[in-house]
């Protein structure tokens, strides 16, 4: 399936050539110029002196090396310095808490930590509850007034200003069986969980995407439409969707426009002057074109192609971005886990996939639908628990037997709690979460049916749509809704909805109104939270009557 080389030397041997290829073409530009260009040549010695400071500094094959920073080049370098000792590479996001940085760092055991001057004093605050860490880098400048700490704190400036020697033959790596990555679950569904990746899982990924794209995706784009030489990269490096973009951008020598955080208007500045043509999108940026009156002000005539991941698209959301993108042409959706490194299902061009379906099988994956209750194989069109399997399968979940045992069958099938059906072409498509199904008399209701026809309405810019206990019925539909019009009642909502559906998918629950809808780095929808912070208002308002 993929070389016999692992991630490490695959990616710097991709960089060096790059590098004299293209000397001095910027490898990374940072959008918000927060930093200078940094050429592919640079990012390789970055990456050397990074891995001699893992070596002097002891991280050994199979230990732990979290980044929890936004956005940055700084994550790069880091990355594959780690990779190049054996090292295992995590990401954490900067703007955790305090108790989920401390919960992710003591339960990856993690050993070297790299973030900004900014969180070291939340660091140095819980690290007497963090035993394996050991070195703290920092992005960005060292606050004064650090409390006492058993910590060696260093730059990473002080890193790559190293001479960038080290001899990679003095690795040796078992890409079969050794882990270069430990993602950890959006924690959607539970107690994020560390997701245990080995190097062939990773390049294994790229391989399969590659092929997809060359049989399925480029034939079907002109020359002109699939030449890109700067792209942009907004999607958070430290989840799966976003760390694959980045790297097979980089391994085509691409030019990339980094995004600390997504913010919109400079996106589409970023857009008009470098004349983007692909763009790898989440549905929440859909929702934005659509939406935002920003749009209309910048030339987005480059645009011919978007991908999206994360959740399905319905027709009107695509059609709406059809209306403000006029070139566009392609629209390609996916669909994917962390546990499966990304992707597993992509869209194809050339006419033949049906516009319901979210993509079709990748060659070298095999896909099941199962009865979630009985486990019995169904039938195409049958609607179901969608189970996969193939190369990029992880290894299981990190320090959790019990929980890979119950999310991987005797046959090798991750089981991945989407509910969805197959036809006999293998196209997917995909309904909802089995845990996130509202039941109502008996019925099941899938929140993602009611979100995108609320989303149809003109006075409704963001919904989500999550079960409430509901004494008559078990549980009853309740949507929370972003208003575009501040002239929109809840009836009116109620109404809308009554008038399309069925009456077991009907909003008895309620319909309320709100500032934002809480979502993971790709957009997902929390419903989890939406439906504690709902249970936990009515349990504060039972307790004072």
């Amino acid at each position: 399936m993929v070389e016999r080389l692992p991630f490490h030397d695959v990616v710097l041997d991709a960089i060096w050539g790059v590098s004299k290829e293209k000397p001095g073409v910027p490898c990374f530009i940072s959008a918000e110029n927060l930093w200078d260009d940094i050429t592919y040549a640079q990012l390789y010695t970055a990456s050397l002196s990074f891995a001699r400071f893992f070596r002097t500094s002891g991280l050994q094959k199979g230990e732990i090396f979290t980044i929890s920073l936004l956005n940055t080049w700084h994550f790069f370098p880091s990355y594959v310095g780690s990779s190049c000792v054996g090292g295992v590479t995590s990401g954490m996001s900067p703007e955790s808490t305090a108790y989920e940085m401390e919960y992710q760092l003591e339960n990856s055991q993690t050993k070297i930590l790299l973030t900004t001057g900014e969180n070291l004093l939340r660091i140095a605050e819980i690290s007497g509850k963090l035993p394996f860490l050991k070195i703290v880098i920092y992005v960005g400048s060292k606050p004064s007034g650090l409390p006492p700490t058993h910590l060696r704190i260093v730059s990473f400036d002080d890193i790559i200003s190293e001479e960038p020697i080290f001899d990679r033959t003095l690795t040796n790596v078992n890409i079969s069986e050794d882990l270069l990555a430990l993602p950890y679950s959006s924690g959607t569904t539970g107690l994020p969980k560390g997701v245990m990746i080995t190097h062939s899982n990773f390049l294994s990924q790229m391989v399969l995407l590659g092929q997809h794209s060359a049989a399925h995706i480029t034939p079907y784009r002109t020359e002109e439409e699939d030449s890109q030489e700067v792209t942009l990269q907004f999607l958070p490096f430290y989840h799966a969707y976003g760390f694959t973009t980045l790297c097979g951008h980089l391994l085509s020598g691409t030019t990339i426009v980094i995004f600390r955080q997504f913010k919109g208007e400079l996106f589409l500045q970023t857009v008009e002057k470098y004349k983007i043509k692909h763009i790898n999108m989440v549905p929440m940026l859909f929702n934005f074109f659509v939406h935002s009156d920003l749009v209309q002000k910048y030339d987005l005539s480059s645009v011919v192609s978007v991908a999206s991941g994360g959740a399905p698209l319905s027709q009107y959301m695509i059609d709406e971005v059809k209306k403000k993108l006029k070139n566009l042409k392609y629209i390609i959706q996916g669909y994917g886990m962390t546990e499966i490194v990304s992707a597993s299902h992509l869209g194809v061009l050339g006419g033949s996939m049906p516009p319901e379906a979210i993509g079709q099988l990748i060659r070298g994956f095999s896909h099941k639908i199962v009865d979630p209750q009985t486990g019995r194989i169904l039938e195409p069109g049958e609607v179901g628990e969608l189970c996969v399997r193939g190369p990029t399968l992880m290894k299981g979940y990190w320090r959790n037997p019990q929980a890979t045992r119950e999310a991987i069958d005797d046959e090798g099938f991750l089981h991945t709690g989407d509910i969805g059906s197959i036809d006999e072409n293998g196209f997917l498509y995909l309904k909802d979460r089995i845990k996130e199904l509202i039941k109502v008399k008996g019925f099941q209701v899938a929140p993602a049916e009611l979100e995108n026809l609320l989303l149809t309405h003109p006075k409704i810019s963001d919904v989500a749509v999550i079960g409430i206990p509901f004494e008559a019925t078990g549980e009853a539909p309740r949507a929370f809704v972003v208003r575009k019009d501040p002239g929109l009642t809840a009836q009116e909502v109620k109404d809308f909805i009554k008038e399309r559906v069925s009456s077991y998918k009907e909003l008895t629950g309620g319909v309320e109104f709100t500032g934002h809808i809480p979502r993971n780095p790709t957009g997902k929808i929390l419903r989890r939270k939406l439906k504690a912070d709902f249970l936990d208002h009515q349990s504060f308002s039972n307790s004072r009557l």
